[in-house]
């Protein structure tokens, strides 16, 4: 939505209830979620409850020039009273530099017919830039297993030379728990905006970690999708990627999950939509079809014996479900993590048609990829090389 007005009631302050406009800011973020070619998801919170819009204009406008400004909005209700805030931007032009900036007016008082506000707060102007849906060449780092460890992310983010990517891939594990409503912010999205978010997205694949804990189910809000779902799909220029959500490892009845989980029939789902996925046009006429996955997803005896106590479970069942799909769909490489082992398998013919690549818990990816050629590098986090391998498009891609 755009070109908004501020809600319906709005106080003075001499008979609002107003707090201190000094306790009132932008905490976390602004983080980029979903860059495509034609629109973005720009997530931040504010240290309070309030009403919160983006403000966008195109770079070339000017420093001066007013920017359009876009809310979220749900069945005729704009969303307020709220600390989260993830508002989508729609109909933008491809290959096109951006400016946005970030307002927001805390909510002191929200009744039936009396809302109060507090002093309204603005942030900077960022910038990012529109995917181009003609680009060739798309070049990205991935890693997995990071478990809380800061410090770690931001060493491999350097070794990869993160500046000159489009996009940062988080496979899953980034956390170790979800037992705290900000954790995730602590752990890697603090980080990243840091570092590179406000202008390039990170894109995040939920690994078995992430549904545990008290705050699992508000996970997904941190990193949403247009299509609602956790996994998905995205196009960089010719390269198409999906990204698969494994959930847990051990059976659903195990004593860990307490009966609260139904992952079997979640995979049976996700599969249904893959098979559909890999039969669209967008997909088949891609240069390069990259997947990624928390849990591998392969021929599962290479992987049991090492797994105790029921953990294979979720491995087999995601193989099981996926693997014929992906093995008919002329995939170029999928990217894995969980096992806290760095291997490389080339395809097995018959069993896994495609080149699997496992991530440590202490290491990552840069894959350059040109009209469907991947070049990886994987790295420790002491940055010494780990696989340096050069990938052709495979058999019957077109």
């Amino acid at each position: 939505m755009k070109n908004a007005l501020f809600p319906i009631f709005c106080l003075s302050a001499a008979t609002a209830l107003v707090c201190s406009a000094e306790n009132y800011s932008f905490d976390h973020g602004p983080y980029l979620q979903e860059l495509t070619d034609d629109g973005v998801t720009i997530v931040f919170t504010t240290s309070g409850k309030g009403y919160s819009w983006v403000e966008i204009r195109e770079q070339s406008d000017g420093e001066q020039a007013p920017g359009e400004s876009y809310w979220t909005s749900k069945d005729g209700l704009k969303e307020a009273d709220n600390t989260l805030h993830a508002i989508r931007i729609p109909d933008l032009k491809p290959n096109t530099a951006y400016q946005y900036k970030l307002h927001s007016k805390e909510i002191t008082k929200f009744a039936p017919y009396r809302v109060t506000f507090g002093e309204e707060i603005a942030s900077p102007w960022y910038d990012f830039k529109t995917f181009d849906p003609q680009a060739t060449t798309c070049s990205v780092i991935a890693m997995s297993d990071v478990h809380d460890h800061t410090d770690q992310l931001k060493d491999l983010l350097k070794f990869g030379d993160y500046n000159t990517c489009d996009a940062i891939f988080y496979v899953g594990d980034m956390l170790s728990n979800s037992f705290e409503k900000n954790w995730a912010f602590k752990s890697y999205i603090d980080a990243s905006t840091e570092m590179f978010a406000k202008n390039k997205p990170f894109i995040f694949v939920r690994g078995n970690h992430e549904t545990r804990g008290p705050v699992a189910r508000m996970i997904p809000a941190y990193t949403p999708r247009t299509n609602g779902e956790i996994y998905g799909t995205q196009r960089i220029g010719n390269t198409f990627f999906v990204f698969l959500d494994t959930g847990e490892d051990k059976p659903n009845d195990h004593r860990e999950y307490f009966g609260l989980v139904d992952f079997d029939a979640y995979r049976t789902r996700q599969a249904k939509w893959l098979s559909k996925v890999v039969e669209t046009s967008e997909y088949k006429q891609a240069a390069c079809r990259i997947v990624f996955s928390h849990f591998p997803i392969s021929e599962i005896e290479q992987y049991n014996s090492k797994l105790p106590d029921g953990q294979s479970h979720g491995m087999k069942d995601a193989s099981d479900k996926m693997l014929k799909i992906l093995n008919n769909a002329n995939v170029d490489l999928m990217v894995a993590g969980h096992t806290h082992r760095f291997t490389y398998h080339e395809p097995v013919p018959g069993k896994r048609n495609f080149p699997i690549l496992v991530g440590s818990n202490k290491s990552a990816v840069r894959l350059d990829i040109e009209n469907g050629t991947i070049k990886a590098q994987a790295y420790d986090i002491e940055n010494k090389p780990l696989l340096e391998t050069t990938l052709g498009r495979r058999e019957g891609s077109k």
